[in-house]
């Protein structure tokens, strides 16, 4: 049996023009092909991952944040019906003395007068010590128990725990209330 021998050409004309062989081409051309293919396939089977992990963490968080402030309700509620109110009632007239004190001094004033509600008066007359000779302690009927009008020659102050105590147990419960109105909305 005869068999041809091909020998390998060394002149650069004959080697750049020859390339690679077809059957190199196409398994080239399909292998290149099928790894494209694999590689997009799994970018979207990570991609979808990702989301599905995002989206999961998101519901975590959200079912969290929920749990926490249901389990926090109850001590928010204690805070806003009963040591809110406990603690302004209980620091009202001091927190008016050294009000009125500071308007007293800025003012420079002999003439500083408290309109409070009649149920205040003497407390207020107690905590006023040696500033009570510069205040004059009024019970005025359109004030509230926990509110009082200082009346200086600069001006007037309104001081109002009452509605302060409103607003604190309103952001307080606004705090239930968000999720609640979230809850309908989703």
């Amino acid at each position: 049996m005869s068999s041809v021998i091909s020998l390998e050409a060394f002149d650069m004309e004959t080697a750049s023009t020859q390339g690679p062989s077809k059957d190199f081409q196409s398994g080239y051309q399909e292998g290149f092909a099928a790894g494209l293919t694999e590689s997009q396939a799994n970018n979207a089977a990570l991609s979808e991952q990702l989301v599905q992990a995002i989206a999961d963490i998101e519901f975590t968080f959200a079912e969290a944040r929920t749990e926490l402030k249901k389990s926090l309700r109850p001590t928010f509620d204690l805070i806003a019906d009963k040591i809110l109110p406990d603690c302004i009632k209980e620091s009202f007239s001091v927190v008016l003395v050294e009000t009125c004190m500071r308007a007293a001094f800025a003012d420079q004033s002999e003439n500083v007068r408290l309109h409070v509600s009649s149920t205040q008066v003497d407390d207020i007359k107690s905590c006023l010590g040696g500033v009570g000779e510069r205040v004059t302690v009024l019970a005025d009927p359109s004030v509230s128990a926990l509110a009082a009008w200082i009346d200086c020659e600069a001006g007037e102050m309104h001081v109002d725990h009452g509605m302060l105590m409103a607003q604190l147990r309103d952001v307080l419960r606004g705090i239930h209330n968000e999720d609640e109105r979230m809850d309908t909305h989703e």
